[in-house]
């Protein structure tokens, strides 16, 4: 519900709970095999970094909300709002370059993640295609883990949804130490 609410307002997720002892985020992260912060080959994330070249009009080496918000053309004004609240780490109103690129390792890796679950290609991931497919071997863990990402209860999640609780994890933890217990 916490999280229901947070979407609703459009205010910045800061702060998760942890599901337990055993699942902080970082655990949890490397159940699903993600690498967060260090996600991508090296020739994405330079990609990532000539994109922001690019998006960045003043050439001031930051982004402000017009410059991504206003002047964007990924997607719609409300969801490029929503990315710039997510990269925005340091709430100073701009999004540095190694801010953009976090997001991006973040985001890029969570989506292609999830898109290996969604055997339907439905664009959203059920629980039942979460519990079967995400390799997580305990399928208690798998459930407890799943419900985070379905903010909104309803049995599935799509991308916004899981995003905004998978940037949060994945920003809450530095680093994620290679291997992967659940996959």
């Amino acid at each position: 519900m916490w999280l229901l609410l947070a979407c609703l307002l459009g205010s910045p997720l800061t702060s998760l709970p942890t599901l337990s002892a055993e699942l902080t985020p970082a655990a949890i992260l490397k159940h699903l095999g993600s690498q967060g912060r260090d996600a991508g080959t090296e020739a994405q994330v330079a990609a990532y970094g000539q994109h922001f070249n690019i998006i960045d009009l003043d050439r001031d080496g930051r982004l402000s909300r017009e410059e991504y918000v206003d002047k964007g053309r990924y997607l719609n004004p409300q969801s490029r709002a929503g990315i710039f609240r997510a990269s925005d780490s340091d709430a100073n109103g701009f999004i540095s370059r190694d801010e953009y690129v976090v997001n991006r390792r973040i985001t890029d890796e969570a989506k292609a993640i999830m898109a290996e679950i969604d055997v339907d290609r439905d664009g959203q991931v059920s629980r039942g295609e979460f519990l079967f497919l995400s390799g997580i071997s305990d399928k208690s863990v798998a459930n407890a883990i799943f419900e985070q990402l379905d903010a909104n209860g309803d049995g599935s999640t799509f991308t916004p949804e899981y995003l905004r609780v998978w940037g949060a994890w994945a920003r809450a933890v530095p680093t994620i130490k290679r291997g992967t217990p659940g996959r």
